[in-house]
């Protein structure tokens, strides 16, 4: 039997129905971690949901037997620290989603994962532990408190990653892209002494809807729409992006719509997100708050020009298939998996974002409609439903 951990988000209803286009329903089982807030989720699938109790989880996991395969989406510290209490021995197969991996603990991984303004935001709202070093000579003892506080901070932020690194260590399979290998080594790298083996799999990526879309002409002189991030995540880095594309918007000749799709994360970092926007790009400025279904969103993408994502780790895979397959330049930081991957598999209409000016917007934009076919055939050989599919038949078989 193959059991499948998932949270009760709309992201897993298409994860569900390819097991049930390759009519592998009956033997698999989807245990569903109920999620809070508005969370949209549809399936008519039979699925059992898991209550956030450890103890129960712990129990449940405990009937899965040695010959029976786990496959895990999220594996954050709750299901990991579950799946070592249980002392289940069946292989553990987990889904890469990023944050998962790469933004737990949140201040192990902070320094590399946002940038200057981005990580002096997130620092304050998020009640880093502060040092004031502006007090008067008779306060610096408040000022020694306040180091060994930091410093007792920044050891248990180590406590936790040592507990992380049990927790990846008792993995045996990491599922990527047949093409992922610059995230398997990035895996590898932040996370010393694990030995999972790399298997090909992965989640849809719009590929088969997008490329039946038609390609969108561009009329140089016209209003530019950009698309910055895919979430209201801090990992966005959105405090640094918007400067990024403050600067080009005063490039002469161009003008620019500025879209951020803010729909699901941090609330509090969507209310700062939209307020900045507002303060640098006025009315020009079109934050996307409310969701919107898979099509309506390929389509919305198709209206865009320019993809913008600032992320240091691998994320938005999604917004970024899509947008290749629609004909879109999209430009990333150069320490992006995703980007690697991209460059290696030779898509054309994928830019370093640190080391490019949009004064040759035109030309990018351009480019990558005349080059959609060619990079369309890039993605489709990695996201496209027979790849995904088949991909599934090895990993359940």
């Amino acid at each position: 039997m193959n059991y499948h951990i998932i949270t009760q988000d709309n992201f897993f209803e298409a994860y569900i129905e390819d097991i049930y286009k390759l009519h592998q329903e009956d033997n698999n089982k989807f245990l569903v971690r109920k999620t809070s807030g508005n969370t949209p989720w549809q399936t008519k699938r039979h699925v059992e949901y898991l209550e956030n109790d450890i103890a129960y989880i712990i129990s449940r996991l405990q009937t899965i037997s040695h010959e029976d395969k786990l496959f895990v989406s999220w594996y954050d510290m709750f299901i990991g620290q579950a799946i070592l209490d249980s002392g289940i021995t069946c292989d553990i197969y987990v889904f890469v989603m990023g944050g998962d991996l790469y933004a737990e603990p949140f201040w192990y991984h902070a320094k590399w994962l946002f940038d200057k303004h981005t990580y002096k935001y997130v620092k304050k709202v998020c009640d880093y532990p502060n040092i004031n070093w502006k007090r008067r000579p008779k306060n610096w003892g408040k000022v020694v408190d306040e180091i060994m506080n930091l410093v007792n901070f920044e050891s248990q932020q180590k406590k936790l990653f040592d507990q992380k690194l049990q927790m990846v260590k008792r993995i045996n399979y990491i599922i990527l892209p047949n093409a992922a290998e610059p995230e398997y080594q990035a895996i590898c790298k932040l996370y010393p002494g694990a030995n999972f083996k790399y298997v090909y799999g992965s989640f849809i990526q719009n590929y088969d809807t997008a490329c039946t879309l038609p390609t969108k002409i561009f009329h140089r002189g016209t209003t530019i729409n950009v698309l910055i991030g895919n979430s209201a995540d801090f990992t966005n880095n959105y405090m640094d992006a918007y400067r990024w594309m403050k600067n080009q918007c005063k490039q002469k000749g161009y003008r620019f719509n500025v879209y951020s799709v803010l729909a699901y994360g941090n609330q509090q970092h969507r209310t700062d997100v939209v307020k900045k926007g507002y303060e640098l790009f006025g009315n020009n400025f079109k934050p996307i708050t409310s969701c919107m279904s898979r099509a309506e969103y390929i389509a919305f993408l198709n209206t865009m020009d320019v993809i913008v994502m600032y992320h240091n780790r691998q994320q938005a895979c999604g917004n970024i298939m899509t947008s290749i397959t629609l004909g879109k330049p999209v430009l990333m930081k150069k320490q992006s998996p995703i980007y690697q991957m991209l460059l290696q598999q030779g898509c054309n209409s994928v830019y370093d974002v640190t080391n490019v000016s949009l004064r040759t917007i035109g030309e990018m934009i351009e480019s990558a409609a005349v080059n959609r076919s060619k990079n369309m055939t890039v993605v489709k050989n990695i996201y496209s439903e027979e790849v995904r599919l088949d991909n599934w038949k090895h990993l359940l078989s």
